[in-house]
């Protein structure tokens, strides 16, 4: 709202003083205040009110031996994990990232997914229905086809129970791995799939091609269609409770859930490059990954994505937490670890 003030002589040339001076302090303190909001962020009732949390990033980046594209990665605790990608290549690491050791997958199918329900137990999913599995930490994989159809993503929540995706296809296992049944349906029409994931038994999503959104509450005995407002393919999709979700794609697409999917709002991070992977440790922090090494990370759940230096322009495929300051990154030709720090800042 604008302010009109009638000033006649040494009062009208006093008021221009001070708005002058106004202005000239506003110019010197907007800089420093641009930087305290962009750098930090507010611990809520611990610190003084001039001081604040400001976050650092610590990056190590590796290229994968011998150089493959890798297509999925996956920790089952902040020190072991694996990652899968093409000519049948999966690699093992036993100190968080930090070092990568070749496991035999004895197959040259690509793989685009990977998932262990425990330090033990683990299985991989790629070109022509192949289904690898191991019991003894990756150390052998045995290996079976389940369909004749390319499958790009697996789930398991134990042991027991797991889900696995792809072309237009939905497998469900009940004892492991052992025996697989194809989901059918008269009224709904299975996309090309890209990833699942499961809150639990019983509550699942899986997304794909033109936008599309598959939901289960049941286990997997049944999917309707949700609406995410896209139509650009989504590739990868990450929840962290029955409610509370995220699916990324083509275009910069991010989506959001708060209510377990029945509806879906999207959130922005600037970019329209294609955008492959998402992890959320909780629902608030969380990281995606993309095209041209592109890495953005959240404290609040998407209200705000932050652009990170990832140290390679290659492509980035897929990101898995460590723990709640730890995520490593796996994408063509290697892995990328990012850890982020914390301290006390405050204004002199």
């Amino acid at each position: 709202m604008q302010h009109e003030t009638r000033l006649d002589g040494l009062s009208k040339s006093r008021g221009l003083k001070l708005q002058a001076m106004t202005w000239l302090l506003a110019i010197i303190w907007l800089p420093a205040m641009i930087w305290l909001v962009a750098g930090c962020a507010d611990k809520d009732m611990l610190l003084e009110p001039d001081c604040h949390i400001c976050y650092t990033y610590s990056i190590l980046y590796q290229e994968s031996q011998p150089l493959h594209e890798l297509h999925d990665v996956f920790f089952v605790d902040s020190l072991n994990g694996w990652a899968a990608g093409n000519g049948g290549i999966l690699l093992h690491s036993t100190d968080g990232g930090a070092n990568w050791s070749a496991q035999d997958s004895g197959r040259v199918n690509t793989l685009y997914s990977v998932c262990f329900s425990g330090i033990d137990s683990g299985w991989a999913v790629g070109s022509s229905g192949i289904l690898l599995q191991t019991t003894d930490t990756g150390n052998s994989w045995s290996a079976s086809q389940i369909t004749s159809r390319h499958l790009t993503g697996v789930f398991f929540c134990d042991d027991q129970s797991g889900w696995a995706v792809g072309d237009t296809v939905i497998l469900r296992t009940t004892n492991g791995g052992e025996s697989w049944q194809t989901y059918a349906s008269t009224d709904v029409t299975i996309p090309y799939l890209r990833a699942v994931s499961f809150a639990g038994p019983t509550h699942g999503w899986a997304v794909g091609h033109e936008g599309k959104i598959l939901h289960t509450d049941d286990g997997g005995g049944s999917w309707l269609p949700q609406s995410s407002g896209q139509g650009n393919a989504l590739l990868d999709v990450a929840f962290v409770d029955p409610n509370n979700g995220w699916a990324v794609g083509v275009g910069g697409v991010i989506i959001h859930t708060t209510n377990g999917g029945q509806s879906w709002s999207q959130q922005y991070v600037g970019t329209a490059a294609v955008l492959h992977g998402v992890a959320f440790w909780d629902i608030n922090n969380g990281v995606v990954v993309g095209d041209d090494g592109l890495v953005f990370t959240t404290l609040n759940g998407g209200g705000h994505w932050e652009l990170q230096t990832s140290e390679t322009t290659n492509t980035l495929r897929d990101v898995a937490y460590l723990d709640s300051h730890r995520f490593c990154i796996a994408g063509d030709f290697g892995t990328v670890r990012i850890t982020r720090t914390e301290e006390e800042c405050c204004e002199e």
